[in-house]
């Protein structure tokens, strides 16, 4: 049985390899901090008073504070939800027990913005219905969580990607995955509204730093293009029963690069087959066939 002593002075070297940014080393302890934490009754989910039950408790938070933030280190996000997960029980059923954490609120912060990278809303809001509502109007981390929902939610991709400077370098992680999603969908809405467009005009609708890094984007939207195009050639040579059918009509435009344009050709156009009245009806009456047949 490991006393409190030595899971005290096991807890300080952790954090002092933190500190020193050997997250390997990092790693290595913190499994054996929480194979430690199983041995004490005081922890959940068994929480039993115990004389130093506040003492335990307070260390276990720091452990599991201290892996949260490792995880966003080593770019792991089911380490950050996992560990998240065991760390919430001490921001809920065990505040009584424990003095406030300065972390609490920056960790709240950066799990409500994972949750809007990985487009988890229902879930988002569900997490901010048990922050205070005085906390949601003063915490600054759990503002600009709101903020940031309320600019995705209005289409103000711009302050989104403005919003890179960062309150901790910890939130770099998450937002640099949301301005990748945001520039995205930038690209997505200058496929519909141009033709052709700029390579200086398309650095500051999104917003790059240089036209060097535009033409590096448009490269890697050339790719992804050309992997989706060999998927979808895939699967509708696996099913004969699209056969003759109009083509996808949300596929993205053709993205190429010449002479210092941006070109847009709209594939689905180039994909598009004739298909007369009658041959659709008769793609329509073999589809009620089938289903007739499962009902």
């Amino acid at each position: 049985m490991v006393t409190l002593q030595q899971f005290a002075k096991a807890v300080e070297s952790f954090q002092a390899a933190f500190k020193s940014k050997k997250y390997e080393q990092c790693s290595a302890l913190l499994t054996k901090l929480k194979i430690t934490m199983t041995e004490f009754t005081s922890l959940p989910p068994i929480c039993e008073k115990t004389p130093s039950a506040s003492q335990e408790n307070a260390l276990a938070r720091d452990v599991l504070e201290h892996a949260v933030l490792l995880s966003i280190k080593l770019e792991d996000e089911e380490a950050f939800e996992r560990n998240f997960l065991q760390l919430q029980t001490y921001y809920t059923d065990q505040r009584e027990l424990l003095p406030p954490s300065k972390n609490e609120y920056m960790i709240v912060g950066l799990n409500l913005v994972r949750l809007l990278v990985q487009n988890c809303t229902a879930e988002f809001h569900t997490e901010l219905e048990m922050i205070a509502p005085k906390v949601q109007q003063q915490d600054v981390y759990i503002k600009h969580a709101i903020q940031l929902e309320q600019w995705l939610m209005e289409g103000a991709y711009n302050k989104v990607l403005r919003c890179k400077q960062n309150l901790t370098e910890y939130y770099s992680y998450f937002l640099d995955q949301l301005v990748t999603t945001m520039r995205d969908e930038i690209a997505g809405c200058c496929e519909k509204a141009y033709t052709q467009l700029k390579v200086s005009d398309a650095k500051d609708l999104m917003m790059f730093k240089s036209d060097k890094e535009v033409l590096a984007f448009a490269k890697e939207m050339v790719e992804k293009q050309k992997q989706l195009r060999e998927e979808q050639s895939m699967v509708e040579d696996d099913d004969p029963m699209d056969e003759g059918i109009v083509g996808d009509q949300d596929a993205k435009s053709i993205w190429e690069v010449e002479n210092g344009y941006i070109r847009f050709q709209p594939e689905a156009d180039a994909r598009r087959k004739d298909v007369s009245s009658m041959e659709l009806i008769k793609k329509a009456l073999i589809y009620a066939k089938e289903l007739e047949r499962i009902v």
